[in-house]
């Protein structure tokens, strides 16, 4: 088999595409505190031993688009970032609905 040669290409930057990357880069270290703040709660979130940490952990091994999940269950993408980050509860109609496409079933125990 024939190996094909990678050629490379380099495109000069401009001032202003330097200037515009430069802003981008702020804007990230700017948002950096607050992501990785989101983010550790929301590893405490999903490893909750609760029903609610028993269901983050659940939208994570779906299959589901994150867009097509929050239609199915009729919630805003800012309630489910919410939830996964344990900052807010979700109505029981979206409970209901999203327990119900995940597979569970609510059983009485004892």
């Amino acid at each position: 088999m024939k190996r094909r040669q990678i050629r490379s290409i380099f495109v000069p930057s401009t001032p202003e595409d330097t200037a515009r990357h430069e802003a981008q880069l702020r804007d990230v270290e700017k948002d950096l505190p607050e992501l990785m703040d989101w983010a550790r709660r929301s590893f405490r979130a999903i490893e909750e031993p609760t029903f609610s940490g028993e269901l983050r952990r659940a939208i994570i091994a779906c299959d589901l688009e994150r867009e097509e999940l929050i239609s199915r269950i009729g919630i805003t993408d800012e309630l489910l970032n919410d939830f996964m980050g344990g900052d807010a509860s979700l109505p029981s109609a979206a409970l209901d609905k999203l327990v119900d496409l995940l597979g569970y079933r609510l059983t009485k125990t004892g």
